[in-house]
Parts: structure tokens; sequence; C-alpha cells
């Protein structure tokens, strides 16, 4: 609130210490909280028994739902099959790569910013390019391959966008046009609201996901701290057999 606050103040031109005060003191609270890896009870209401691996069981039961569409050729695909694969997409590259809402940023052509992509030559297969993302900055651009599960769903799914949209982005609204990332997250909430019985925000997603590698994370910061070194530094160390 305070920093919608201080951001309304600044479109109208106006200034107020007390805000950007209150704004400062949040920031500070919620970094605080982050480093102390709190939980909201929010948060914790929403968690599903099985954690992260709950969206597994449900890509699996939509699997077999939409088997009848997914044996189709594309070609045969009406805009209303599209989207019913596309929740599954959705849910499925989230299982895959828990990214934000980039995926609404994707073409589904080879460009130099953010797209999806198949190789015909090694590597041969879908690939995601993000070059613009939250911390493309520090992270620099980054080139994902989906797992075979998602390369076979991309092989129907992609063509099928081609064919029936010319917007050129991986995802649709309903209206046939680009889905956007406020989109995606409602549509996101809304199948796993429909599915689970509670809704997922990406961030939720994310948090599933380091929760169920925290042993793994916890143990790469061990001995990168150990070692005085990044954690890609200690990986130079760890020679492959």
């Amino acid at each position: 609130m305070a920093t919608a606050a201080q951001v309304a103040l600044d479109v109208y031109g106006k200034k107020s210490d007390a805000w950007k005060k209150r704004q400062t003191e949040s920031m500070k609270e919620f970094d605080k909280d982050r480093r102390e890896r709190k939980m909201t009870q929010k948060m914790k209401d929403k968690l599903p028994a099985k954690g992260f691996d709950v969206l597994k069981g449900v890509i699996a039961t939509m699997k077999k739902e939409l088997r009848h569409i997914l044996i189709k050729s594309s070609k045969n695909w009406s805009f209303h099959d599209l989207l019913r694969v596309q929740e599954l997409l959705i849910l499925s590259l989230y299982y895959d790569f828990p990214l934000r809402l980039d995926y609404a940023t994707l073409e589904t052509k080879k460009i130099d910013g953010n797209c999806i992509y198949k190789n015909t030559k090694k590597p041969r297969g879908w690939h995601i390019q993000l070059k613009e993302y939250k911390t493309s900055k520090t992270m620099g651009t980054k080139v994902f391959k989906p797992n075979i599960s998602n390369q076979r769903l991309l092989n129907k799914f992609v063509p099928a966008v081609e064919h029936l949209t010319d917007h050129g982005y991986l995802l649709s609204n309903n209206s046939k046009q680009r889905m956007s990332k406020q989109v995606l997250s409602k549509k996101l909430m809304a199948i796993t609201k429909r599915r689970i019985g509670k809704n997922f925000s990406v961030q939720l997603i994310r948090i599933l996901y380091a929760m169920k590698n925290r042993d793994v994370l916890e143990s790469a910061k061990q001995v990168s701290e150990k070692m005085l070194h990044s954690q890609e530094q200690s990986l130079q160390y760890a020679k492959k057999d």
C-alpha cells in the first residue's frame, strides 16, 4: 500500500516524506521476511498436501481428458480445442520451468528476444529463449529445453497456434489475440482453482518448487560458503566423471 501511495504521489508530482518513509520501512520489512524465509498465513492456507507435485497429478488427469484431441492432427483442431490444450500446456510448462509470467512474452519464431523455436539440427527440439525478463541484467540471456513430454505437446500445439491465430505468440486469449501477462496470471489461478480447489499464483508455484528443492539449494549454498566461491565457481571444481 505504501508503494502504491508513493507511485500515485509521483504521478501527480507531489512529495510526502511520511509516505516515503513508510515505503522504505515496508520494503525493509519485506526483505527481512524473505531473508528469514517466513511464509505468510495466506500462503500456508494455499499449500496443497502434496506440495509442488500436486501439479503432476493434475497434468496426468488433463492428458487423459484431452487424449481425443491430442491424437488428432493439429490441423483439425478447433480454436476451442486449442484453448483446452493450452491449459494443459500452461501447467505442464510451469511444472517443467517455474518461470514468472514470461511464457506470455514468447514469440513462435526465432528472434533476438523472448521466443520459442524448434531446432532441426543438434541440439534438436523446442527451445525457450529469454532475453528480456526481471533479472536479465544480472543473469543474461537464458535458453531452456523443455522436457520430452512438453516437446510432444509443443509439436502439436505450436502448429495449431500458427494455423488458428495470427498474433505470432505462444499463448492466446479467448478473442484469438495474444495473451497478456495479466491474463496468464488469472488463467493460471483459474485452472488451479478448478482443478485443485486452490488458486495458485506464479509466486506460489515458484515457492512450492523451491521448497521441493530446498535440500539441494541449502546444500549448494553450504558448499559455496565453505569454498568461499559462488555456486558457479563451485561447479567448476565439481568435475564430471
